[in-house]
């Protein structure tokens, strides 16, 4: 397993880039969305927040798992642009992905439990509802449903509409 801030893979070499890029890639086609080419998305991201790190776990030198996850300190109450909570530093979990061939073995219990070893915040996800076997993953990890609150104020603000609402889990740990 290893953990590379983003900035960071950009300085690995080329056939390292290379395994990078082909987990993103297995994950875009996955989920039916253009393929990258790795410098240009870790340069688009760097432009967003230089704070991302990557867990990748590594079989027969292949990336075959990865998690993107970044720390941040909450003091408007408003967790990734939709919810309201309580005010702490918290630890965002994103793009949790699996290579299809390795699913069902536990690849990402290990990368949470990792994460839960190394980062000492509260961690938070969204999973869309419809991801059944992710949702047992992070129940089974101890993940939590985070209880709603909107406002009006809030929701103007985000323009946000009942399909998002709707359609994923705000889980903590």
């Amino acid at each position: 397993m290893k953990v590379l801030k983003l900035n960071d893979i950009l300085k690995l070499n080329i056939k390292e880039k290379q395994k990078i890029e082909d987990i993103f890639n297995e994950e875009n086609t996955y989920y039916n969305t253009k393929l990258i080419k790795i410098d240009n998305q870790i340069n688009k991201l760097l432009k967003h927040n230089n704070k991302y790190y990557y867990l990748f776990i590594y079989k027969d030198k292949k990336i075959i798992a990865k998690l993107r996850f970044y720390i941040k300190k909450i003091i408007d109450k408003i967790l990734l642009g939709r919810f309201i909570y309580k005010n702490d530093t918290y630890c965002f979990i994103q793009q949790v992905f699996v290579s299809n061939r390795y699913r069902q073995k536990g690849l990402c219990s290990i990368m949470l439990k990792y994460l839960d070893n190394k980062v000492r915040y509260k961690k938070v996800l969204a999973v869309e509802k419809e991801n059944i076997k992710a949702i047992k993953c992070y129940k089974k990890n101890k993940f939590k449903n985070i209880k709603f609150e909107y406002d009006n104020k809030m929701v103007n603000e985000w323009k946000l509409n009942d399909i998002i609402i709707n359609d994923e889990y705000l889980l903590i740990k």
